[in-house]
């Protein structure tokens, strides 16, 4: 309803500067989402907001510089605050994009993690298993044959060495040793 004095017609020139300044950091999140929703919304903020509703500011800075006060603040609000409303739809929409694309991220990442923990655990199991595996049909019988030589190294003849349940390699050594206890024996 008054005139404007040249630091308030700064200080509006320094806002609106901003206000276009968001809008581009704005596009580059909305740009980056590819959803129809806020895509559209967007389009409106443009074409409402940023068209319809600054062209009113300017046409009141434009009267105020004229001397021409057509509008009180009660009534600048009634015209001006409906060119909001696409903002709050932009944001609405931005946000249930933003959600909808963190839940997307969130269930791969639970995926991944699940099947990264089913191959972890599946190496595991598969080490285990190697070592169990390792242990029965190769340290066990590899330590029994230690023993047998170290029996008949002292001159114990009398047990005799089981060669049946080991197969391979291990079976081989043990029947050497199975051998050299009879060449002991008919030595004694």
């Amino acid at each position: 309803g008054g005139p404007m004095d040249p630091e308030r017609r700064a200080a509006f020139e320094r806002t609106q500067g901003r206000a276009l300044e968001l809008w581009h950091l704005s596009q580059q999140q909305v740009v980056g989402l590819r959803d129809a929703a806020t895509s559209e919304a967007s389009r409106a903020v443009q074409q409402q907001f940023f068209g319809e509703g600054l062209r009113l500011i300017e046409s009141v800075i434009a009267q105020e510089i004229e001397n021409k006060h057509r509008f009180t603040p009660a009534s600048f609000t009634q015209a001006i605050v409906p060119h909001f409303k696409p903002i709050e739809t932009l944001r609405d929409a931005f946000l249930t994009a933003t959600m909808a694309k963190l839940q997307d991220e969130q269930a791969r990442a639970e995926t991944a993690f699940t099947l990264a923990a089913g191959a972890t655990a599946l190496a595991l199991g598969t080490v285990l298993l190697l070592f169990v595996a390792s242990e029965r049909l190769l340290f066990d019988p590899l330590l029994t044959a230690r023993d047998r030589v170290l029996d008949l190294a002292d001159g114990h003849l009398a047990d005799p060495i089981d060669t049946r349940q080991h197969r391979g390699e291990v079976r081989n050594l043990l029947e050497a040793l199975v051998a050299l206890r009879a060449r002991l024996i008919e030595r004694e």
